[in-house]
């Protein structure tokens, strides 16, 4: 669905992701997966 953070390139086919971008999306789909039902 495309809201996960984009990976950093370092070298050919290794790449990386930004620790707090990844906990903040973390942290944002277990919000939404306790936030009430309407």
């Amino acid at each position: 669905s495309g809201t996960f953070p984009r990976p950093v390139t370092l070298t050919g086919a290794r790449a990386a992701w930004v620790e707090e971008e990844v906990a903040a999306w973390m942290q944002l789909r277990i919000a939404n997966r306790d936030a009430p039902k309407t």
